[in-house]
């Protein structure tokens, strides 16, 4: 008898047993909400999202679905995707959607309560480019502005290594000819620097181009030793220049900074995606 009732009580206090019902948003009183509102979500969303290399090639905006539970503790549950035409689009999107955990509940009958939430995610439309054999193509004019890939006008052209996260893994070949004639004409190093572990952090890679006087140029990114992504710092001629991204641990951004000669500008996050501060400075 004592071990029926002692069956009985783990069983009863177990999360099966206890999880409550998962209602719709017009099934409650209260729907639930981001803090601070939707515009502070979607801020969230395109501040974090990366757009897959292959649809940043194509340049058009990409749009998926994602479906997840709001707990009555503002946390989200069980995000998933509804299938797209861009399973690696529909992924992302899971990991940026699941990293958002500031909600407002929903409320029933003055209660907190689980509420289902389906969500669409934008990955907005950019200036295509060409993506061959792992690396990015960009084609300049005599004047090196830009042209597009068969522009008549194009004179140079511009090989960039990136991986499929976008991150620049190898030289940069500047290239100088027209139509299927071309001939490198200059080279900059990518390094892949070690940064010891210190009072700030632990170890990290520091990746990223130097110039031939061993100065950081275009944009230089700082690693975890297992690949995640701590930090990224735009450079010109070695000097730290526009937007730098800091990164919490579990890959929210941290901050985004961005300066310039008259001002400095910043947004910073929770590592629960809660909007923290913005601030600007002249």
């Amino acid at each position: 008898m004592k071990f029926s009732l002692l069956f009985f009580l783990v069983f009863a206090s177990s999360p099966l047993f206890a999880q409550q019902p998962v209602y719709q948003q017009f099934e409650v009183d209260s729907a639930a909400q981001p803090r601070g509102g939707m515009a502070y979500l979607q801020l969230f969303l395109q501040t974090n999202l990366r757009k897959p290399i292959a649809a940043q090639a194509a340049g058009k905006a990409v749009r998926t679905t994602v479906t997840g539970i709001i707990e009555p503790d503002g946390r989200l549950t069980e995000v998933k995707a509804i299938p797209s035409n861009s399973p690696d689009a529909d992924r992302e999107a899971v990991r940026v959607f699941s990293l958002f955990n500031a909600w407002q509940p929903a409320r029933k009958g003055g209660e907190r309560v689980r509420q289902a939430i389906n969500f669409p995610v934008l990955f907005k439309a950019n200036e295509p480019f060409v993506y061959a054999n792992g690396a990015r193509i960009d084609h300049f004019d005599a004047k090196y502005a830009f042209v597009p890939m068969g522009s008549e006008q194009a004179r140079f052209r511009q090989i960039t290594p990136l991986d499929a996260n976008g991150i620049n893994n190898g030289d940069v070949i500047l290239e100088k000819g027209k139509g299927t004639n071309w001939q490198a004409v200059s080279r900059t190093k990518f390094v892949n620097r070690l940064r010891p572990a210190n009072l700030s952090g632990p170890a990290a890679q520091v990746v990223g181009q130097q110039t031939d006087d061993h100065s950081w140029t275009g944009t230089v990114y700082t690693l975890s030793m297992t690949g995640d992504l701590l930090e990224q710092q735009h450079y010109q001629n070695g000097i730290p220049d526009g937007m730098q991204t800091t990164y919490h641990e579990n890959g929210i951004v941290q901050q985004q900074t961005y300066s310039d000669k008259e001002s400095t500008s910043s947004t910073s996050w929770y590592p629960t995606g809660q909007l923290k501060q913005t601030r600007s400075t002249k």
